[in-house]
């Protein structure tokens, strides 16, 4: 399983205008490796450019993913039946993955994700100055391979990388190739 989440990191002064950074970040549930993608929106093509980089980074697609109810991907939360994003369902199945959306105002349902991203937000961005976007999402997706997945993880007593390797890449789906 891979849960989903978008958190709000701060801002970003691009041309001369200061705009909001949002981190869609990916969090594999067994060994908490962890990808991060920035954008400035939260819009459905911001979301698959977010999960096409997070396949490429993982090497492969999660059978599961567990979305906080994002607007881009859950159009109306229900516990039972949520009306999901149809573009997004068709690019689930294109993808070959189940979704499977957290309830609302239910943390619990996504715990490894809702962690990540206070540790993103303090570890990864708070501090640090970027050119622009790209140059953040540089920043960013060397602190998933390095800070993130080579730091022995609190609860599995193991570097997430490693683990990921050994337990969860294996049983991933093929990665797109185009």
């Amino acid at each position: 399983e891979l849960q989903v989440d978008f958190g709000r990191m701060g801002h970003l002064v691009v041309e001369g205008r200061r705009r909001v950074v949002w981190a869609l970040i990916f969090t594999a549930n067994f060994s908490r490796h962890c990808f991060v993608w920035l954008s400035h929106r939260q819009t459905l093509d911001d979301v698959i450019d977010g999960f096409e980089a997070a396949w490429s980074f993982f090497g492969g697609v999660f059978r599961t993913v567990i979305p906080d109810n994002l607007k881009a991907i859950v159009i109306g939360a229900d516990p039972l039946a949520p009306r999901l994003n149809e573009a997004f369902v068709e690019y689930a199945q294109a993808r070959g993955f189940h979704i499977d959306p957290a309830r609302v105002r239910r943390p619990q349902d996504k715990p490894r994700v809702e962690r990540t991203v206070q540790f993103v937000r303090n570890s990864m961005w708070a501090g640090e100055t970027f050119i622009d976007l790209a140059d953040a999402q540089r920043h960013a997706e060397a602190w998933c391979q390095i800070r993130a997945g080579q730091r022995v993880h609190g609860t599995t007593q193991c570097p997430p990388v490693e683990l990921f390797t050994l337990e969860e890449q294996p049983q991933l789906l093929p990665a797109p190739t185009g």
